[in-house]
């Protein structure tokens, strides 16, 4: 793994309450027990159970303590999953803002998180992720995950 938890931390904190639930619930189908996921998180597996049928999200330091302490394949299923996210993101917002360089820095901040996810990846291979190689990259791991 090439990238820092801490810079990994940083990308998961742009997600959103609804895609964070989602990533611990794709650990549980990967067969992690509640009870797992929640000693690994460091919370307590009703936490666990809330995060999943309840409008609660795991924090940002409580969801990158599950990435990390899980398997390779259930991480990188996570991680294209929170990559795909921020991806959809940024097309919405390439589409929805008029052009301009406020615009372009605010695209390549989010286009960086993304490499940095996909660093932490079985998928990633070290290949550096650019804004035209992207999707080639995240279809590969939708595909891998099938």
């Amino acid at each position: 793994m090439s990238q820092t938890l801490g810079d990994v931390c940083e990308a998961v904190a742009l997600l959103d309450s609804r895609t964070r639930r989602r990533l611990v619930e794709i650990a549980l189908e990967n067969g992690y027990a509640a009870k797992d996921i929640a000693a690994i998180m460091g919370v307590s597996p009703a936490a666990v159970s809330r995060y999943v049928h309840e409008s609660l999200s795991p924090s940002t330091e409580t969801l990158c303590r599950m990435i990390y302490g899980i398997d390779d394949e259930t991480r990188t299923r996570i991680l294209v999953e929170a990559a795909q996210t921020l991806w959809n993101a940024l097309e919405r917002l390439l589409h929805a803002i008029p052009p301009s360089p406020d615009k372009m820095m605010l695209a390549e901040g989010i286009a960086d998180k993304i490499s940095i996810i996909l660093a932490e990846t079985t998928i990633y291979n070290n290949k550096k992720p650019t804004r035209d190689n992207l999707t080639q990259i995240l279809d590969t791991g939708k595909a891998e995950q099938a």
